[in-house]
């Protein structure tokens, strides 16, 4: 009722909701007539209209678009039924600008020597908080297949440990299977990770081994670096790395996969140049805060336009 009596006050044009809650809220609220488009984030807003199907099936249908960020979410939408034949549109996360500024070699060099890494180690990152979905435990496990037979090889796990049940408990398992490399100096741990282009700067090539993805704004931080990237093929994570073409693609929970694609863009340079310059001309042309606008400022005007 508070916002209601506010967005009369106001008189919106249009009102934009920003994920589950704030969406059955505002198109409760809205003065009449007024378009109320969502932002769907994560699988979590399917979770959340199938835990509250009665309230999504009465005033769902008054939203008037569902901007997701992966097809592969407005998919999911579509797909629970309750919501009868959804208006959705796909709108990227993206990465803040300054990824997209080019990585010289002295800010390198400089990462390289604030992380204690040598000018000749292939680094391969991770930038994720530590949760079960993000499967550090994956890729501790190929790295552990790989370090023997590429003595230079680093890895660069940068996040904290996510509050939650199971989190704990995969931070342990995680650093359990990499004990042997930690003490040999292999394997450095950022926590707290202040700055994620700093680990990227530093890096030769970025990993995300999740067990489930909406859309990670960590692969399109990576790709406006310019590294090659590996990324397990799940929820919107094959929309942004187009495998072979913008990186590679692994299926979730297989680390000898994982460790076969690393080990492929170790040894072979042309792959790896390629990956990293199409992967960055993607994320200029489809990730870049630009496209985002441009995307949004088309959803807003076509709901304002005049019925014709």
């Amino acid at each position: 009722a508070r916002l209601a009596r506010l967005l009369c006050r106001i008189r919106p044009d249009v009102i934009h909701a920003h994920s589950f809650d704030a969406d059955l809220v505002a198109v409760r609220a809205r003065p009449q007539r007024v378009p109320v488009l969502v932002t769907c984030q994560s699988f979590s807003y399917i979770r959340w209209i199938e835990r509250m199907p009665r309230l999504y099936a009465r005033h769902g249908r008054n939203l008037s678009l569902y901007a997701c960020v992966c097809q592969s979410l407005a998919d999911g939408i579509r797909n629970t039924g309750i919501v009868s034949d959804p208006p959705v549109r796909v709108v990227f996360n993206v990465p803040e600008r300054r990824f997209f500024e080019p990585i010289c070699a002295e800010e390198r060099q400089q990462a390289r020597r604030g992380l204690g890494l040598g000018p000749d180690e292939i680094v391969v990152a991770c930038v994720a908080n530590f949760h079960p979905v993000k499967g550090q435990d994956v890729l501790a496990e190929a790295f552990a297949l790989l370090a023997g037979r590429i003595p230079r090889l680093r890895l660069v796990l940068a996040g904290g440990v996510m509050p939650g049940p199971g989190c704990e408990e995969h931070h342990a398992l995680t650093l359990s299977v990499l004990r042997a490399h930690r003490e040999a100096g292999r394997v450095l741990l950022v926590n707290p990770c202040r700055d994620p282009r700093a680990v990227l700067a530093a890096a030769d090539l970025y990993v995300q081994p999740s067990r489930t993805e909406a859309l990670s704004v960590a692969i399109g931080e990576a790709l406006a670096c310019g590294l090659p990237v590996v990324a397990t093929a799940v929820g919107g994570n094959p929309e942004i790395v187009l495998d072979g073409q913008t990186g590679l693609l692994v299926p979730p929970d297989d680390p000898t996969g994982t460790a076969a694609a690393i080990g492929r863009l170790v040894s072979d340079g042309p792959l790896r140049e390629r990956l990293r310059r199409e992967g960055r001309r993607f994320a200029e042309a489809r990730l870049s805060p630009d496209a985002m606008i441009d995307a949004y400022r088309l959803v807003y005007s076509g709901l304002t336009a005049p019925a014709s």
